[in-house]
């Protein structure tokens, strides 16, 4: 199965009319959570997984993740995608 390399910011906007402004501003707001770790609120530009969705449609993938938090890297993991 291929892995995607996927780059996910840490947000800070919370609640939604600041998601409302992210969206307008093409990113796309989501939620990383699983295993022991508290779950993270992320955003990442939509261009970007359209066009991974468009290239992969009706594909399981898998995403290799790179948490990037105030322009450091803050986690590396694997990930599958739901909704």
């Amino acid at each position: 199965m291929e892995q995607i390399q996927l780059e996910l910011q840490v947000r800070q906007e919370i609640g939604s009319g600041e998601v409302k402004k992210l969206r307008a501003a093409g990113f796309l707001p989501g939620v990383v959570y699983g295993g022991d770790e508290k779950p993270v609120a992320v955003k990442l530009l939509k261009k970007h997984i359209d066009r991974v969705l468009r290239q992969h449609a009706g594909e399981s993938l898998l995403f290799n993740i790179q948490l990037v938090d105030g322009g450091k890297k803050a986690a590396d993991f694997v990930a599958l995608l739901k909704e």
